[in-house]
């Protein structure tokens, strides 16, 4: 199925409302507050999440990815004051995921490309 019932914006209050697995691999459990932005090439979500949560969740992706996919993820790097970014784990064709963090706001966003 395709067109706007497909392809549009999805809010959630936690990780628990999600139902579309498409989603689950990308957020962590600890996950509120979620926007989901679905497109065509993979999807966007928003929300908030504390940082030692965050991590946590990150190293368990990082874990379960090894071995298998063909550039890991990387350590995160602050990019400028109280704000991270994850270099999510990525496919030969880099197909995956960033995580981009804001603990001021304890607002993160993940960036996921399918190709």
């Amino acid at each position: 199925m395709t067109g706007p019932f497909r392809f549009r914006n999805f809010y959630y209050a936690d990780y628990s409302d999600v139902s579309d697995e498409r989603f689950l691999e990308g957020l962590p459990p600890d996950a509120k507050e979620i926007t989901i932005h679905n497109s065509r090439n993979g999807f966007t979500a928003s929300f908030t999440i504390d940082r030692d949560e965050l991590d946590a969740w990150y190293d368990d992706l990082l874990a379960r990815t090894d071995g298998w996919i063909e550039h890991p993820g990387k350590a995160p790097v602050e990019v400028a004051p109280n704000r991270f970014k994850y270099g999510g784990p990525r496919a030969g064709n880099w197909a995956g995921m960033d995580i981009w963090f804001n603990q001021e706001l304890r607002l993160a966003t993940v960036e996921t490309a399918d190709w």
